[in-house]
């Protein structure tokens, strides 16, 4: 089973294709694989959620004991307000919004 983890940001200052541009180099950089499919998820009132990049520490013909799902969340995605800040010990008073999810984060249980 997997670990889950949220990228936050200051509100206002988020944009989805600068996160994607972002995620695209850091894994270039770390010599990982990046599967991205462009698969948005939209909403019943067809407004863009999300999209899904599969990241993997091999190719993605070996096994995925290194690997997690990262969701990129568009600006109009009302699931991206963060309201958790005493969980996290952060300032109540910041305006945070979750930009990104992060899921089935495998090889990290050592």
């Amino acid at each position: 089973m997997g670990t889950s983890a949220v990228i936050l940001t200051q509100k206002g200052r988020y944009s989805p294709e600068k996160l994607l541009a972002d995620t695209i180099v850091s894994v270039f950089h770390a010599d990982a694989t990046l599967y991205f499919d462009n698969n948005k998820n939209y909403s019943n009132d067809g407004k863009l959620l999300y999209t899904t990049l599969h990241i993997n520490n091999n190719a993605f013909a070996e096994k995925s004991e290194q690997s997690f799902v990262f969701s990129v969340h568009a600006i109009d995605n009302l699931n991206i307000d963060f309201y958790y800040h005493e969980d996290l010990a952060l300032e109540s008073n910041l305006s945070l919004c979750q930009v990104g999810h992060i899921e089935d984060i495998y090889g990290v249980q050592q």
